[in-house]
C-alpha cells in the first residue's frame, strides 16, 4: 500500500486546466495568471483542509496503552508520548495531478523528506496506517518494538470522509474556472475582429 493519498476527481477539471494553460501560453504578456489562479484555489479550498482532516485523523488514533491524557505507563512512573502522531502529521503534503498523462487526482502523502528530519523512516506513515509502527527503543537497533496505533486505517477513513467534499469542490472550482475560460474566449475573438 501506498503512503499516498489520491482522491480521483472530475476529467473536466483537467480539461479545464488545459485550457487555462493553453490562454495563459496566448497571453504571455499578461499580468493575468489562469493556471496559478486554478492551483491556488484547488489548494485554498481543497488540499489545505483535506491536510487538516488527515491530520486530525492521525491525531485522533490512540497508541495502544497510552492513556486519554496522552501519558505512556511505564514500569518507572509515567512518560509522556514519544510523538509518532504528530511527527506523522507534520509530514502531510498536498498535490494536484493534473497536468500529466495519468487520472486527474488529489494527492495528500506522507514526505518522505520530512519524515526522515523528523528522524521517522519513510515507510512509517503507510506502517501507521496498517495499525502498527516497529521502531528500535531509543535508537538501539538491538531492541526492536511494536507500537500499536488504533483503530488502524487513518487514510481510508479520511479518503472515505473527505471524498464526497472534494468532490462538490471541485465541481464549483470547474464551474468557475470554465466560465473564466468563456470569458477570455470571447474577449480574443472581439479584439481578433
Amino acid at each position: 500500500m501506498s503512503a499516498d493519498l489520491k482522491i480521483q476527481v472530475d476529467p473536466d477539471l483537467k480539461n479545464v486546466r488545459n485550457a487555462l494553460a493553453a490562454l495563459d501560453k496566448e497571453n504571455k504578456g499578461s499580468k493575468t495568471k489562469l493556471l496559478a489562479a486554478l492551483n491556488k484555489e484547488l489548494r485554498d479550498n481543497i488540499g489545505k483542509k483535506v491536510v487538516q482532516a488527515e491530520k486530525d485523523s492521525i491525531m485522533s488514533t490512540q497508541i495502544k496503552g497510552e492513556k486519554q491524557s496522552g501519558a505512556l505507563r511505564h514500569k518507572r512512573g509515567t512518560q509522556k508520548s514519544t510523538g509518532f502522531r504528530r511527527r506523522i502529521a507534520a509530514s502531510f503534503e498536498y498535490k494536484n495531478q493534473l497536468s500529466n498523462k495519468k487520472e486527474a487526482g488529489i494527492i495528500i502523502r506522507a514526505s518522505t523528506g520530512k519524515l526522515a528530519r523528523s528522524g521517522l523512516s519513510p515507510k512509517t506513515a503507510r506502517q501507521a496506517n496498517t495499525g502498527s509502527i516497529r521502531h528500535p527503543l531509543f535508537g538501539d537497533r538491538e531492541h526492536w518494538y511494536n507500537t500499536k496505533f488504533v483503530p488502524s486505517g487513518f487514510w481510508e477513513k479520511t479518503r472515505r470522509d473527505m471524498t464526497p467534499y472534494v468532490n462538490r469542490q471541485i465541481e464549483e472550482i470547474t464551474k468557475k474556472f470554465e466560465r473564466v475560460v468563456i470569458l477570455e474566449a470571447m474577449k480574443g475573438k472581439q479584439t481578433s475582429i
